[in-house]
């Protein structure tokens, strides 16, 4: 048997299921609290060792119904998102809904919250199943091939020393070596017009 510390110090390279060391940003959050016309200005959940902090974006981008988040009233292109600050972060969500007509984006280090900036991404497709993606000045790179994701999945995306990892239920199932994009910004749920029927819950956002 082995035991993994994780210390206050930065890791190249930690690993994903290390204890935790206090200071870390670590984001968490379910929304089983009542539906709300707006994801914008909803803060995390707190508690032990979590930062509390609100979602940033348009109004009505993004909604919470019955429990999940969907897509709101809002036409055109869709951001939500939460302060990134690290070397390295995992983004983790539960899937309750696959999209319809286009994929939706989990995004990690946008450098705006909106907009076309420079971000790793996971692509949660309609066809049940997920790609990464690297966009930088503009233009988007496929960066893997894909890897299946069901309804009752928990799907992640994770970028620490050069290394853009996809996760489904806790087992890396896609890869790629990059260095591309600033880690900073922000850590987002983004959509085009076209993408619809989705819903995603249990959020975690852990920052290295």
């Amino acid at each position: 048997m082995s035991i993994v510390i994780r210390s206050d110090q930065l890791m190249g390279n930690p690993p994903k299921a290390a204890p935790y060391a206090p200071g870390r940003q670590l984001y968490r959050a379910n929304f089983n609290d009542g539906n709300k016309a707006s994801l914008a200005g909803e803060v995390t959940a707190g508690g032990t060792g979590l930062v509390v902090a609100p979602w940033e974006g348009g109004a009505n981008n993004f909604a919470v119904q019955s429990s999940t988040v969907v897509r709101g009233a809002a036409t055109g292109s869709i951001n939500v998102g939460l302060p990134l600050l690290g070397i390295g972060a995992l983004m983790e969500w539960d899937v309750v809904a696959l999209p319809a007509n286009a994929p939706l984006y989990l995004d990690l280090f946008a450098s705006t919250i909106g907009g076309s900036p420079d971000v790793y991404r996971l692509a949660l497709n309609p066809s049940g199943n997920i790609q990464l993606y690297q966009r930088v000045s503009g233009t988007q790179t496929q960066l893997t091939s894909t890897a299946p994701v069901a309804v009752g999945d928990r799907v992640g995306v994770r970028w620490v020393g050069g290394l853009l990892s996809a996760f489904v239920n806790g087992i890396e199932v896609l890869k790629a070596f990059t260095s591309a994009v600033n880690p900073n910004g922000y850590a987002r749920l983004s959509a085009g017009s076209s993408t619809t029927g989705f819903a995603v819950d249990t959020l975690a956002i852990d920052i290295y």
